[in-house]
């Protein structure tokens, strides 16, 4: 179990762990969805369910005069933009005034994560087969947090088991949600009604959306879920409406308040593939400063000479003081920087005392 208060800050790159596309992968399927070369769009390029939600809106902006040429020109300007974006989501920041590439790169943002859910090594059909293979995930993150969480748990104190947890979750996936639901129904047979109610009560805050809400079977999820990895969803055009831009959730102050207050209270903070960009780091900062916390970050692929320019701004975006031993080691009782681990390393050097 986790004794202090922790909140966990995953990125994208705690996702690819479970072979969830990041990076260039990503950004090549949204183009590639976004082709609308081909009238009607057909299975190589474009994407039929993004071109019929873009006929849907244009019906209903008629009497604005917004035509079905607006939106295709606006999606190859995506498609084109994707070779030297660093992301959709950036690239969507960059014309935030464009409110027509937006909505066209939220629905390919929806339309790309579903897939690449149900492509991930965590899907299942729960028609053909009980539960996750779990010897398929056995090496990530997510097996090594769930052993932690679970240490000295009782069957029936289920709910204890996350009193002292927060997670933040910057990606539009619902893999950490949809694996839980799995994980603590094999653990402690839970019937899945109560795993779900069990995972919808945790404290998980999804600063840009997720692509859809309840990622749960549909016999318990109901008519309003979107179970993880849907297949072929007519309804994209109303889930865009889960998905924000930075700018957006810039604006959503309720939101805001409940990150920084999870931010504020956090003994402990683990970072889990998380870029640290500037805008995301701004995004967690408070007005309130200079708390005693322990830092614990994965970041994998970042250079020593990047971990050193990153210390700075990771200690002003959670509140913690700044210091000589910071700079110069990046690995010290408080703050652990490490480059070159994954995610899942995080775990194995530092599970215990991350739930000291």
């Amino acid at each position: 179990m986790f004794n202090s208060k922790t909140a966990f800050i995953i990125g994208a790159g705690a996702s690819a762990e479970v072979n969830m596309p990041v990076g260039n992968i990503l950004k090549a399927d949204i183009a590639r969805r976004l082709h609308f070369s081909n009238m009607p769009p057909d299975e190589d390029v474009g994407d039929r369910f993004i071109w019929d939600a873009i006929q849907r809106q244009v019906k209903s902006e008629d009497m604005l005069g917004s035509t079905i040429m607006d939106y295709r020109n606006a999606a190859t300007q995506i498609m084109e933009g994707m070779q030297t974006a660093s992301s959709i989501d950036t690239y969507i920041d960059t014309h935030k005034d464009n409110n027509k590439i937006a909505l066209c790169g939220k629905l390919a943002i929806i339309r790309s994560i579903l897939k690449a859910e149900r492509s991930s090594s965590l899907f299942y059909d729960i028609n053909q087969t009980p539960n996750l293979r779990y010897s398929k995930i056995e090496n990530t993150w997510y097996m090594n947090f769930f052993r932690i969480l679970i240490s000295g748990s009782e069957k029936g104190k289920e709910r204890k088991l996350f009193e002292n947890l927060s997670f933040i979750i910057f990606n539009y996936d619902r893999c950490f949600e949809h694996f839980l639901f799995a994980a603590l129904m094999n653990h402690f047979q839970m019937p899945p009604v109560e795993a779900m109610k069990l995972v919808e009560s945790i404290k998980i805050f999804h600063p840009y959306g997720p692509v859809g809400p309840k990622p749960f079977p549909a016999d318990i999820a109901g008519d309003g879920g979107v179970p993880f990895g849907s297949p072929d969803r007519g309804n994209i055009l109303e889930l865009s409406e889960n998905i924000k831009t930075f700018t957006e959730q810039l604006t959503d102050h309720t939101q805001l308040a409940n990150i920084h207050g999870v931010i504020d209270q956090a003994d402990k903070i683990v970072f889990l593939g998380f870029a640290f960009h500037d805008q995301n780091l701004e995004l967690l900062q408070s007005e309130r400063q200079l708390q005693t916390k322990k830092i614990f970050a994965s970041a994998y692929g970042i250079s020593d000479s990047d971990c050193r320019f990153l210390a700075p701004k990771i200690c002003k975006a959670v509140g913690i003081r700044y210091t000589q031993d910071i700079q110069n080691f990046l690995s010290t009782e408080s703050f652990q920087l490490l480059n070159g681990r994954k995610c899942t390393n995080i775990f194995t050097e530092f599970g215990r005392s991350m739930a000291s």
